[in-house]
């Protein structure tokens, strides 16, 4: 059986960011349904995680596709779509046996960014080496959906990548969050506490360096959106007596916090 991956968009969220609304819909002001589309895959389950406007009108669409019933083994998929909802690209990137997206940008070269984190699953044989059980993962393709490069980025602890954006000058600023105790990577938190992470990245990708925010201070998830100084950081924190204790980091292109 086939799964069935579907995406609707309606003349409110067209007129957002996708293609501009036809005059009938903006005038009654009730939302229209410009295309409705199926993607399918056989014989797994394709889970959308995330969506990103593209400078033509299109969209990236990625996400994680993994067998019915197991998602413990998953791979990265990413498609760009047309302004019609038609696939350009369709690009499947296994890096371990589970592989997960947080975020999807379009960068300044027509190419794009897409990462979260790889991890070894329970149970599972690793396909490829990970310096702890989760390390964070950024992946660059360009304007034609090839890939550039796939890097990981991690300790002993647990590493995740909430976004990757470009660096003036050059280069990337990784945001995400850090388990792993005083490594090469800049982080040293306490054992068992998991803390903002940034890290400057080449243009190839490759680790230059890092440094953590608010160290001891727990962030057990984080959301980032780039900024024109850097980015800034959503991070959800248990360290309130059990509780959801949400805050926000403002990150600077030179690693600097606020």
């Amino acid at each position: 059986m086939k799964a069935l991956t579907a995406l609707f968009f309606a003349s409110a969220l067209a007129a957002s960011w996708l293609v501009p609304p036809p005059p009938e819909a903006a005038a009654d002001g009730a939302p229209k349904v410009l295309w409705s589309k199926l993607y399918d895959q056989d014989n797994a389950v394709f889970e959308v995680e995330v969506l990103a406007a593209a400078g033509d009108g299109g969209m990236l669409v990625a996400g994680f596709s993994h067998p019915r019933g197991n998602r413990d083994l998953s791979d990265i998929r990413i498609m760009k779509l047309d302004r019609n909802g038609k696939i350009e690209f369709d690009r499947t990137v296994d890096e371990s046996p589970y592989d997960y997206v947080k975020f999807a940008d379009v960068t300044s070269d027509g190419g794009y960014l897409v990462g979260g984190f790889t991890s070894k699953p329970r149970g599972g044989n690793l396909k490829s080496i990970l310096a702890g059980r989760r390390d964070a993962l950024a992946i660059k393709l360009d304007r034609s959906g090839g890939v550039s490069w796939v890097k990981t980025y991690g300790g002993p602890g647990e590493d995740m990548a909430s976004g990757v954006f470009e660096r003036p000058g050059g280069g990337y600023l990784l945001v995400g969050t850090s388990g792993s105790v005083e490594t090469g990577l800049g982080c040293g938190t306490a054992r068992g506490r998991t803390s903002v992470w940034a890290a400057k990245l080449d243009r190839n990708g490759d680790f230059a360096d890092g440094a953590c925010a608010e160290r001891g201070r727990q962030a057990d998830w984080a959301s980032a959106a780039g900024t024109p100084g850097g980015a800034i950081a959503l991070v959800n924190s248990s360290a309130g007596g059990g509780r959801d204790a949400p805050y926000s980091v403002r990150i600077g292109a030179d690693l600097s916090f606020g």
